[in-house]
């Protein structure tokens, strides 16, 4: 459990519910958000970069001076133009490349006393604009301090400004209780020591009348704080005041929580670990940055020009030869990174004081990211610049891409050779499905996660074989599960399976599938209803080339295929250095039950599944006759016929996705994570629901069956009679793979329906009787907004006939 669990966005800029959740895990965890002044790009990626390498959470804001720095000195600020335009570019600036951190952030304005209440408005404007396009405020939060006027003044006027930002979720923090000391103009040195001190009844009036308009709202409580950097002593503070103040409104209130009150902790430059430690168990989500990190950014810079002083002198010569240039001295990225570093340097070690490090992800180290992940595939969160353009629901159709391969066993009257065609064309799915996108794209992306009742749909069309229909859905969300059919009733041939996956990391990710495929086909001249079944395991997986930036997929291990003429089928897997030294290397042997062995197959094949391949008769060390050398690249990919994006139900993956894929392709990557944040939000709100009223989602083509060989003969007429006697044959297969001495080892976990939700196979009554709207009393509440369907799918997808047009 980390904070990001609790977020329906991961990455970038968080807004509304989301910093509500990250406030409360901050309580329940005890531990404080650090908020960074930031007057440039320069200090934004700083503090950004040491919350990324530290997995942290961070707040950046600006202030009113630093606003207008950001803007620019040069320009005029006699009607806060320049403060409204510096903070509005800052915005636009770290939405566009907080994402790449992977992190979540915090976007917030610090301070503005009753004479900067017009930047203030400024703001809100482009707010209300920015909420108009897009559905949530550009900024997550902003602050308001009137702590130096009366307190009647303070709490009206954060009252009135409340109201104006409670319509966009919009957090607000007010000043109780003056910061001494002199920040951005407003200088406090020489105020009454009393007035650094709030009283609990004014916290307690403030969190009524708030409360009554938005729980999205923190106090900034004085109990001693004085903004800069003193002499020991000169400054007391007394965080236990705050403890006082939680319970003085619980008292009151009758609240449920210990502690209703989100705090903000002023002025932190130079405290104690322990007084950081204090008011943080006191309920304290925030505390404020900024003196520390200047004197931090100058150290860095300082040092650098004294140590270089003799090769910044001057432009050419220094003591290495009069006539040698300083260039590479004096560009301001050589300077401006050192002051960099040692602001991030300092910046983590607020994020550890505060407790703050590591809460993005229980138990990861530092700078993981991507790589500090377990559990659930679909629980992996990356920056939305790595993510595909594809969803993990599409995957389904790289089985069947070499449509002749996939057909070719329905045509083959000898069993035995049936059997090896079957493996011929497992073998050729793993290219498809394993190192097709990574050879398209340079690298494996990760694929976007599905969501609850997602649909692939699709079929392919041959003049030869007839039709092949694809049906793909998300038949669950914890666990994540895909289950697919595809048929081609022309030729009697069926597969249908589900797969779910369970990720960890140990130096690189490795996933472990889940499930299982089972394939039907009718032999040549078989009776009418005659058939045999292939159930077929999945492989475990690594990413490979994780940390050089361009990963590709590794197989392990090894999967079986059991079938129900007797025959096994055994292909084992191994990387670099084993056979031909290559990756995606393997061998595999075929033998029949009772009449040779995993030692002695009747057939054999080795090479690389990406590549090329070859089959022999007899075992790998035989030198049995060759039956065929076969190179999957040059084996045409058939074309999936998909409906246009304008034609497709809201539940379709591809219409779905649509606005995030094009954000994706155009490297926008605040769009990106605003569409995917907005998706997942509107799936949450639809669970939530489900829960409330007692119910279960209904899967448009997928049911369950009994899990237990025990319980089939029982299900006759709920699930039928053929599909009693094909999960008959099934469970036979199960035993094969499970316990029969011939197999050996099996990585497989056999059934194991508690980690899919169940035994899944198409449903052909749905499925016969299924057509859009699939959930018309959900329709387009389940994305969130209305899909707008109006350009082609992005290439990295499954090839479709409007791709190949």
């Amino acid at each position: 459990m980390g904070v990001k669990d609790v977020l329906s966005r991961k990455e970038g800029v968080i807004v509304g519910d989301d910093v509500l959740a990250l406030f409360k895990y901050a309580q329940e965890h005890k531990f404080a958000i650090p908020a960074i002044n930031v007057t440039s790009s320069s200090t934004a990626v700083a503090a950004l970069e040491a919350a990324r390498d530290n997995n942290a959470p961070i707040i950046l804001q600006t202030s009113q001076g630093g606003a207008a720095f950001f803007a620019g000195k040069g320009v005029k600020n006699d009607q806060q133009q320049a403060s409204i335009a510096g903070a509005i570019a800052a915005a636009h600036y770290i939405r566009s490349i907080a994402p790449t951190y992977g992190i979540p952030v915090v976007l917030h304005t610090d301070h503005c006393a009753k004479k900067l209440l017009p930047w203030l408005d400024g703001l809100l404007d482009a707010d209300e604009a920015y909420f108009k396009k897009t559905g949530e405020p550009l900024f997550s939060s902003h602050m308001i301090d009137l702590s130096e006027e009366s307190v009647d003044y303070n709490i009206e006027t954060t009252a009135k400004y409340l109201k104006r930002a409670a319509p966009m979720k919009q957090w607000l923090e007010m000043e109780i209780g003056i910061t001494g000391g002199e920040e951005d103009g407003v200088n406090n040195e020489s105020v009454d020591n009393a007035s650094l001190y709030t009283q609990p009844e004014d916290i307690h009036r403030i969190y009524t009348t708030l409360k009554q308009i938005s729980p999205y709202f923190s106090i900034a409580a004085g109990f001693g704080n004085v903004h800069g950097v003193y002499k020991p002593g000169n400054v007391k503070l007394h965080p236990e005041l705050l403890d006082k103040h939680q319970k003085y409104v619980v008292e009151k209130e009758k609240t449920d929580s210990d502690k209703p009150v989100f705090l903000v902790f002023h002025g932190g430059s130079g405290s104690t670990k322990k007084e950081y430690s204090d008011a943080i168990s006191y309920g304290v989500v925030k505390v404020n940055l900024d003196t520390d990190l200047q004197w931090a950014y100058l150290s860095g810079v300082r040092d650098y020009v004294l140590n270089k002083k003799d090769y910044l002198a001057t432009q050419v010569g220094n003591p290495d030869g009069d006539d040698k240039p300083n260039k590479k001295y004096f560009d301001p990225r050589v300077w401006v990174r050192e002051g960099e570093k040692t602001m991030t340097a300092r910046v983590a070690e607020g994020l550890k004081d505060f407790n703050t490090a590591n809460q993005l992800h229980e138990g990861r180290m530092p700078g993981e990211s991507i790589a500090s992940f377990s559990g659930d595939l679909a629980s992996l969160t990356a920056p939305a610049f790595i993510l595909s353009t594809q969803s993990l629901v599409e995957f389904s159709a790289y089985w069947t891409e070499n449509l002749p391969v996939f057909i070719a066993p329905t045509q083959e009257p000898d069993p035995g050779l049936r059997a090896l065609l079957v493996l011929k064309w497992l073998i050729n799915t793993l290219k498809q499905q394993y190192s097709s996108r990574s050879e398209k794209l340079g690298s494996e992306k990760k694929p976007l996660n599905p969501f609850l009742g997602e649909l692939f749909l699709g079929h392919w069309e041959d003049e030869r074989f007839g039709r092949t229909r694809l049906i793909s859905e998300q038949v669950s969300h914890h666990p994540p599960v895909t289950a697919y059919s595809i048929k081609n009733d022309k030729l009697g041939i069926h597969l249908q399976g589900y797969n779910g996956q369970k990720a960890s990391f140990s130096s690189t990710i490795h996933v472990k599938q889940l499930g299982h495929a089972l394939l039907t086909l009718t032999p040549p001249g078989a009776a009418a209803g005659a058939t045999e079944t292939y159930l077929i395991t999945l492989p475990e997986l690594h990413i490979e080339s994780l940390i050089y930036g361009t990963p590709f997929v590794e197989l392990s291990k090894h999967i079986h295929i059991a079938s129900s003429t007797g025959y096994i089928g055994k292909i084992d897997f191994a990387g670099r250095g084993w056979i031909s030294g290559k990756k995606n290397s393997f061998t595999a042997v075929l033998w029949k039950d009772g009449d040779g062995s995993e030692s002695k197959p009747l057939y054999s094949g080795h090479g690389q599944w990406s590549g090329e391949f070859k089959l022999h008769e007899g075992g790998p060390k035989s030198h049995g006759k060759e039956i065929e050398t076969f190179l999957p690249a040059k084996s045409p990919l058939s074309p999936l016929v998909v409906a246009p994006i304008e034609q497709q139900d809201v539940f379709e993956s591809r219409r779905a996705w649509f606005n995030v894929a094009e954000s994706i392709e155009q490297g926008d990557m605040e769009k990106t994570s605003h569409y995917k944040s907005r998706i997942e939000q509107a799936q949450r709100a639809l669970r939530k629901k489900e829960q409330e009223e007692n119910r279960e989602w209904e899967r448009a083509f997928f049911t369950t069956v009994p899990a237990e060989r025990s319980a089939v003969t029982a299900a006759t007429k709920t699930i039928g009679p053929a599909a009693v006697e094909r999960e008959r044959v099934f469970h036979q297969l199960v035993a094969v793979l499970t316990s029969h001495h011939s197999v050996g080892s099996s990585t497989w976990d056999g059934i194991a329906p508690d980690k899919t939700n169940g035994v899944w196979r198409l449903d052909e009554h749905k499925a016969a009787t299924a057509a859009p709207p699939f959930h018309p009393d959900v329709g387009g509440l389940a994305l969130g907004e209305p899909a707008d369907g109006s350009a082609s799918a992005p290439t990295s997808r499954v090839t479709t006939a409007a791709d190949a047009a």
